[in-house]
């Protein structure tokens, strides 16, 4: 359906053709939608996680039972969009900490590997941080944008990559990258 081209950049076409699979897509992005979605990551209202009502109030990555909950939250809505769904487990400040990442097998080229991502994470260090900006948006966006791409087929395998530890100087990424570069992952591109 879409294919993600691993060829050089070029120059646009001259003509570009109506999709009508992408734009049904996209008319599935409401603002609606998105406000919901980041009323929820920011305690705007209460969502459930593991099966109970809870409101998450913050995001920052040293307030451990809220972060647990918001990575428990997002790894529950990867699944629920039926894509293959893991912790990844990183230590920082001799502390273990967690990332989300699910993943949509390519079926063509299935090793080269394309990444959508945002932080999940948020400041200040507070009871009360709900990071609606920074970087509730763009968890919402990731969020999303697996919910809606996930029943469809790619030439490549697409990650969906929520990272925590970000705003304590990028921990969660770097751990990630690292580990991707150790089993000699072929990152072709990353959307952040």
């Amino acid at each position: 359906l879409l294919v993600i081209s691993s060829a050089a950049p070029a120059d646009p076409p001259e003509t570009i053709t109506y999709d009508q699979t992408v734009a049904a897509i996209i008319a599935q992005v409401t603002t609606q939608a998105l406000e919901y979605e980041l009323a929820g990551l920011t305690g705007e209202r209460p969502v459930t996680v593991a099966g109970i009502s809870y409101t998450i109030a913050t995001r920052h990555s040293y307030r451990t039972q809220p972060i647990s909950m918001a990575t428990r939250y997002a790894y529950e809505q990867l699944a629920a969009a039926g894509l293959d769904v893991a912790y990844h487990n990183y230590s920082y400040d001799g502390r273990r900490w967690r990332n989300v990442a699910a993943e949509k097998p390519g079926l063509l080229e299935p090793d080269q590997i394309y990444l959508i991502t945002a932080h999940v994470d948020d400041l200040p260090s507070g009871s009360v941080a709900p990071g609606a900006d920074d970087n509730g948006s763009g968890s919402v966006a990731v969020l999303m944008a697996a919910k809606l791409l996930a029943p469809h087929r790619f030439a490549h395998t697409v990650r969906f990559v929520l990272f925590t530890g970000e705003e304590q100087g990028l921990r969660g990424s770097a751990a990630y990258a690292a580990d991707c570069a150790a089993r000699g992952d072929n990152v072709r591109g990353v959307v952040n």
